[in-house]
C-alpha cells in the first residue's frame, strides 16, 4: 500500500478530534479546494519574501488568500488582511523540494 505524504498532513487532526472540525464545518463561510503544486508556491513565495521557514499548513492558508484573490481581486481591495503564520517545523528533505 502506498501512502502519499502531503506537505499538510498536520492538518489531519480531525481525523482524531472530529468535534472541533464539525464545528469548524458549521461555522466555516467558505472552502477552497487547493492543489499540493498551489501550496508550495505559496510556500516558496513567503520564504523567498520573508525570509522565514513555515510549514505546510500555513503554506494551505497562503495558497487559499492568494487563490481567493486571484478569483476576485476587488475582494480584499482597501482591506487589511491577517494570516497568522505559524509552525516552521519543516524538514531538509521538504524544503530542498521546494526550491
Amino acid at each position: 500500500m502506498l501512502i502519499q505524504r502531503l506537505l499538510t498532513d498536520a492538518l489531519g487532526a480531525w481525523k482524531r478530534m472530529p468535534s472541533p472540525f464539525h464545528w469548524l464545518l458549521s461555522s466555516c463561510d467558505e472552502w477552497h479546494l487547493l492543489s499540493e503544486e498551489a501550496t508550495k508556491a505559496a510556500m516558496r513565495l513567503y520564504i523567498e519574501n520573508d525570509n522565514h521557514l513555515l510549514e505546510g499548513s500555513a503554506g494551505l492558508a497562503i495558497a487559499a488568500l492568494l487563490e481567493a484573490a486571484e478569483r476576485d481581486p476587488s475582494r480584499f481591495e482597501g482591506k487589511t488582511v491577517v494570516l497568522v503564520i505559524c509552525g516552521s517545523r519543516i524538514s531538509a528533505k521538504t524544503l530542498k523540494s521546494l526550491l
